[in-house]
């Protein structure tokens, strides 16, 4: 394990966000927690390794700034030593991401209007302070112990907005009809894409993976009625 100065211990890996590495860890103030790690690597230049942890910091300061019961809460933000990595110490989610709910098949739909519930009370609070997400899919909701969901992985929220639309961004298979024509991003975009999630965690990743890919099929339009609904 790692010692940083805060007292901060780092284990075994757990998962891989946007930006970094996520590890369990404990914190002698909150006890056990997940620790998003970003390292430079021997390819990053001193303007791409800028880049890499500048994005990691917007991640931390807008999970910051998004306190909810349904958004995974950032504890705090270390620096390592001699400036080569960051490191973002948050809320540990018990349960795992839905992705793993997911690839085992099908969920009740009794689980996914839970989870769709708790998600869209957390994704409305980032509308409402001006945020959009922008990477809604089953790998970035969380289930805590007690299995309530929370949004998770910031690396793609922005602020920037302009009359509430914001640059493009997103996983390819869940960006909205109106982005594949060049259209912006905004609150109805992240709808979609939490759309496209929960209609995969309804079916599962083995019809996922035998349906056409839906990022060659929205762009034309009359993806809907290509879908294959269970009874």
């Amino acid at each position: 394990m790692t010692d940083y100065i805060s007292g901060l211990t780092i284990g075994v890996k757990i998962g891989n966000g946007h930006f970094g590495e996520v590890f369990h860890g404990v914190d002698p103030a909150h006890g056990n927690v997940a620790v998003k790690v970003l390292r430079r690597e021997a390819h990053h230049d001193d303007a791409r390794w800028q880049l890499y942890k500048g994005g990691s910091l917007n991640e931390a300061q807008h999970l910051s700034k998004a306190t909810h019961r349904n958004v995974v809460q950032v504890h705090h933000v270390v620096e390592g030593d001699g400036g080569d990595s960051v490191v973002i110490c948050m809320e540990y989610c018990a349960g795992g991401s839905l992705e793993k709910k997911y690839e085992a098949g099908p969920m009740t739909l009794r689980a996914v209007k839970k989870a769709a519930t708790e998600v869209l009370q957390g994704l409305g609070v980032l509308h409402s302070r001006g945020m959009l997400h922008r990477d809604i899919k089953p790998a970035n909701i969380l289930l805590n112990g007690q299995g309530v969901a929370k949004l998770a992985d910031f690396g793609l929220v922005t602020d920037d907005l302009l009359l509430g639309y914001g640059s493009q961004a997103g996983y390819w298979d869940h960006i909205a009809h109106e982005c594949w024509h060049n259209g912006p991003t905004s609150a109805k975009s992240d709808i979609w894409a939490l759309g496209m999630t929960l209609y995969r965690l309804l079916h599962g990743k083995v019809w996922y993976e035998e349906a056409p890919r839906p990022q060659t099929m929205i762009e034309d339009g009359g993806f809907v009625d290509t879908l294959k609904w269970l009874p």
